[in-house]
């Protein structure tokens, strides 16, 4: 699978400090990008394939419902105890809220309170805006990165957003290598 994919092979691996996989949205699996499917439900939000890209040739583009927040989410991520700022680039009219979900012992999101996010970041359709939420976990914690597209209601309006060049960096954590990362990703 993808293995003609030449010299991009390498563009799924985290850069610069950037501990995300396929951060630039680049590469694809079916429909979604690589990486940014839960394997619970952390991940409720049909995506698709955007080519209004801040970099690159893709952006991610995810659903707006007006009755239904709607969550992208990233694979599976187990991470050591520390602080962390989750960035993405948005455009879309409306909010989003960048955050995490945290993943229990049998791979399911525990519900309402497993979720953490930060504050409603505005977005508009004419540029993109850093979305950003920093975070820190007192012990190891698996979890998903999550990005919430509000619903409608008085302080937020639906729309789609496109998302493009998400960070995940640290200076006193790290991933837990060889936690389930999953081979089939």
């Amino acid at each position: 699978q993808g293995g003609d994919q030449g010299g991009d092979q390498g563009d799924a691996q985290p850069q610069a400090g950037n501990l995300l996989e396929n951060a630039d949205f680049e590469l694809w699996t079916g429909d979604a990008p690589t990486a940014w499917k839960s394997t619970n439900s952390a991940s409720n939000a049909t995506l698709t394939q955007s080519t209004t890209a801040r970099n690159g040739k893709f952006a991610l583009a995810v659903e707006g419902n007006e009755a239904q927040n709607k969550r992208l989410a990233s694979k599976e991520y187990t991470l050591k105890a520390g602080t962390y700022t989750f960035t993405l680039n948005v455009k879309g009219d409306g909010q989003v809220r960048p955050g995490y979900a945290i993943v229990e012992a049998n791979g399911s999101i525990a519900g309402g309170d497993s979720y953490k996010y930060g504050s409603y970041t505005s977005t508009t359709a004419g540029d993109w805006t850093e979305a950003s939420y920093t975070f820190t976990l007192t012990e190891q914690t698996k979890v998903n990165l999550v990005m919430m597209n509000p619903k409608t209601t008085s302080y937020a309006t639906a729309s789609e957003k496109l998302v493009d060049d998400a960070s995940l960096v640290t200076s006193d954590g790290g991933i837990v290598e060889g936690g389930d990362q999953g081979g089939d990703q």
